[in-house]
């Protein structure tokens, strides 16, 4: 899911390494309601989050649709 901000500019974080190759931001987010962990990565000069296919199942969401969420860095969702 393309997302319509840069993390980094906007939470002032710097990626972490998320696997071998890849950085990126953790994040807690909701999709259509459903919580869940995943990651924010970066790939030509735009954002996106991570969705795995169980949370697309389980939210009722496509490619493509139009979907309400909410997204916050991991670690301010713990505090």
């Amino acid at each position: 899911m393309e997302l319509p901000f840069d993390p980094a500019v906007s939470w002032g974080t710097r990626p972490v390494p998320l696997w071998r190759g890849r950085k990126g931001h953790r994040v807690l987010a909701t999709l259509n309601g459903i919580s869940f962990e995943g990651f924010v990565v970066s790939r030509r000069r735009k954002s996106f989050l991570l969705v795995d296919a169980d949370v697309k199942q389980e939210a009722g969401v496509a490619v493509g649709d139009i979907v309400g969420r909410t997204l916050v860095p991991a670690s301010e969702g713990k505090k």
